[in-house]
């Protein structure tokens, strides 16, 4: 009887040392990855909203997530970052202490409509046009390419209703717009043939008619310097 209850005993222990050893060395499976859920269109209307210049670019990365590429520019004395979003690119220089000195927003669909403001100024992507209310531009820069990139815009010196920040007007051909502004902005194959080409009114390109700024949307919004018409159509065609 003694032997029956020390053999018993001698098994509850086995028992139980096996099940502290089965609860000690379990290592319960991590739970399925979470993926962060698609942002909606007012979510990106209200992150875009933050974009500013003399901001901390870390500041903005909180809102733009994390760049798609980094380049130096002005002998490393700059930093331009490029953003890619399926509605939207984002382009942003900073000096070496990370201060966002200037920004380019390019919407990239028809039905994506931010709305972009430097203090006074406010622009509806796709929806603002070129006519700033017979407001003329104090300049205008166009460039052609049939595989280089294409772009038009209307640059506009800052005052105390901007903050006195520069800002711009454009058409980008990295994403949907008013293409035609750039035929109607460019010199002609002789003028670029003959290096006849003379500024007029101070202005680096024809500035089109009346007609065309009041018919054709802005798809492009820039503000601070240097000023640029933002991403390069080559480089997101990479990124993508």
């Amino acid at each position: 009887m003694k032997k029956a209850l020390s053999f018993t005993f001698k098994i509850l222990v086995l028992i139980l040392l096996v099940l502290i050893y089965i609860k000690v060395s379990y290592v319960p499976k991590a739970p399925p990855k979470q993926y962060a859920k698609p942002l909606t269109m007012e979510q990106k209307y209200e992150n875009l909203s933050k974009v500013s210049v003399s901001v901390q670019i870390d500041y903005l990365k909180q809102y733009l997530g994390e760049p798609a590429a980094i380049y130096d520019l002005k002998d490393k004395k700059q930093k331009e970052y490029i953003f890619v979003d399926s509605d939207y690119y984002a382009l942003l220089t900073s000096d070496l202490n990370n201060t966002i000195l200037s920004y380019s927003i390019t919407a990239r669909s028809l039905s994506f409509n931010p709305t972009l403001k430097v203090k006074g100024i406010k622009v509806v992507l796709g929806k603002t046009t070129f006519f700033n209310d017979g407001t003329k531009p104090s300049d205008c820069v166009v460039e052609v390419g049939n595989t280089a990139p294409s772009y038009y815009y209307e640059k506009y010196e800052g005052w105390n209703g901007t903050g006195y920040e520069n800002y711009l007007l454009g058409y980008n051909d990295a994403a949907v717009g008013a293409k035609e502004m750039v035929w109607s902005a460019q010199v002609s194959g002789e003028e670029i043939d003959n290096n006849t080409f003379k500024i007029t009114d101070g202005k680096k390109c024809i500035l089109p008619s009346d007609q065309d700024r009041k018919k054709y949307t802005v798809n492009t919004f820039g503000v601070g310097e240097p000023m640029s018409i933002g991403v390069n159509r080559r480089s997101v065609e990479l990124i993508n």
